[in-house]
């Protein structure tokens, strides 16, 4: 990405506070060319997945995918861009502080809902904010806070088990799938693998898991319709392998959230995966949320980045 926006210039905005990141709102080419791009996500992609993202019942294969993302990247509007610009400069502070942590340039990309329903997500080191930004200046940092984090994730990822260690959730060094959990799994580009695990009861564990609820249905045009989180029961022997458990038991979220709020904090519902759980913590962290359950799980995120909250204007 970074390549991208140096060599384009038709990408329309660019800005970036002192000492941190460089910000851009990308041209449709750009951002197409970063939709494309493959990833680790497009390297974990289901039959399941094209066949949902592509809106085929019969699936489709990857450059028919890469052809939608492609013609699905819109251009921003002036408004858009003082928007993005606005609220930047509203995180000049945070963006400093965490400068170290962050790429050199970030992009925007937006998207109509053809691109993953239009949800908010990122890859590589750019943020989709889907068809329109929130109504809100509180949503919309708050958003871009939570797929900030993911950015961030990604540009440190030899990291990642220190980072979801901040929750309770400890690595596998393998895990073997069966073949219904892999041809089933919806992939989410900003966790594109499950490798980590929580205690659950009796020396076993669950590994969050995002299924679909099928292949696409005409009947059911709606991406969210697909999403189906699990949590599979898993041994974790003494090297770090894990594997489903015996009876191929698997919770769904409501029956798991207990074990995952004992780990990780009742900060969020966001349950699906350690990365969303640190990336709401994060977002909670950076706008000063004074009320959640458990703040020692934003102190010890905020002492491992080395963050110190700017003081308030």
């Amino acid at each position: 990405m970074r390549k991208i926006s140096a060599l384009c210039a038709a990408c329309m905005l660019a800005f970036a506070p002192a000492g941190a990141s460089e910000f851009r709102a990308l041209s449709p080419e750009d951002g197409g060319a970063v939709l494309a791009a493959s990833d680790d996500f497009t390297s974990e992609l289901s039959p399941a997945d094209l066949s949902i993202r592509l809106r085929r019942a019969d699936g489709g294969n990857l450059d028919d995918l890469r052809a939608l993302y492609r013609s699905a990247t819109l251009a921003w509007t002036p408004a858009e861009e003082a928007r993005l610009a606005a609220m930047v400069a509203r995180a000049q502070a945070r963006l400093e502080a965490l400068a170290g942590w962050l790429p050199e340039e970030i992009g925007f990309i937006k998207t109509s809902e053809a691109a993953d329903g239009g949800f908010p997500h990122t890859r590589g080191a750019a943020i989709i904010w889907g068809p329109a930004l929130p109504e809100s200046e509180g949503q919309l940092d708050f958003i871009f806070y939570h797929e900030l984090w993911h950015v961030l994730s990604r540009h440190n990822a030899a990291r990642r088990d220190e980072m979801y260690a901040l929750i309770g959730f400890e690595p596998c060094a393998s895990m073997a799938w069966p073949a219904a959990l892999r041809k089933g799994r919806l992939t989410n580009p900003d966790a594109p693998r499950d490798m980590h695990v929580i205690p659950y009861q009796d020396g076993l564990y669950l590994m969050p898991r995002l299924m679909t609820t099928g292949r696409y249905d005409a009947a059911r045009p709606q991406f969210g319709d697909y999403l189906l989180p699990q949590f599979v029961v898993t041994t974790r022997d003494a090297q770090g392998r894990c594997a489903p458990a015996a009876d191929g038991a698997i919770l769904d979220s409501r029956t798991a959230a207990p074990f995952v709020f004992a780990a990780a904090g009742a900060n969020t519902s966001y349950i699906i995966h350690p990365e969303e759980i640190l990336a709401d913590n994060f977002a909670q962290l950076m706008i000063g949320r004074a009320d959640a359950p458990n703040p020692e799980v934003q102190a010890r995120l905020a002492e491992w980045l080395g963050y110190r909250a700017p003081r308030a204007d």
